[in-house]
């Protein structure tokens, strides 16, 4: 059995609050208004290190900004096995319990 503990999003408040976060928001229309209007394409944005720092900076806020719960903990009954890197890595028995878990359900 193998403890995961985590910070779990606040998934209630996360569309409220991609929804109302105005830099992001900006994020959006300017990289639409590049492309449709400027006729930019996404290699030229990734290219323009002004619009790539403007971008990083705006999503960094925005994911500081999240709702995180407390933390919680959960235990999984999991399989060891070897990885092709000689690495012991553990495979839990029912995957989907975990996601849930990272989900906040």
């Amino acid at each position: 059995v193998v403890t995961v503990m985590a910070n779990i999003l606040n998934h209630e408040n996360f569309e409220t609050q991609a929804t109302n976060d105005k830099n992001l928001q900006a994020l959006v229309f300017a990289t639409l208004g590049l492309k449709e209007q400027q006729g930019k394409t996404d290699a030229d944005l990734l290219a323009d290190p002004v619009f790539q720092r403007t971008a990083v900076n705006c999503i960094e806020n925005f994911i500081n900004d999240l709702k995180i719960n407390e933390k919680g903990s959960l235990y999984v009954t999991c399989e060891q096995f070897e990885g092709k890197d000689g690495k012991i890595y553990w495979k839990p028995e029912e995957p989907g319990i975990l996601i849930d878990f990272v989900r906040g359900k």
